[in-house]
């Protein structure tokens, strides 16, 4: 099972204390928050990708969904 919750609140430790180059967060369900804990990643020498599109429905979501996801 994956982490639960956002990752505003361990973000800085995350990108700066553990000795890691790449990592892999999912942001393809509403409790992650936005993109503001990014701007922890130090330039340069760490790797993150991001997993925006869900694999865990077949439903396309509508114009609407993604829109208000985006606030």
């Amino acid at each position: 099972m994956g982490c639960v919750g956002r990752y505003e609140p361990v973000a800085e430790v995350l990108f700066n204390q553990i000795n890691a180059d790449a990592y892999f967060m999912e942001y393809d369900q509403r409790p992650r928050g936005g993109f503001e804990p990014l701007r922890f990643v130090p330039r340069g020498n760490k790797v993150v990708v991001l997993g925006l599109v869900t694999s865990k429905s077949g439903a396309l979501e509508t114009k609407d969904d993604a829109e208000a996801a985006d606030r």
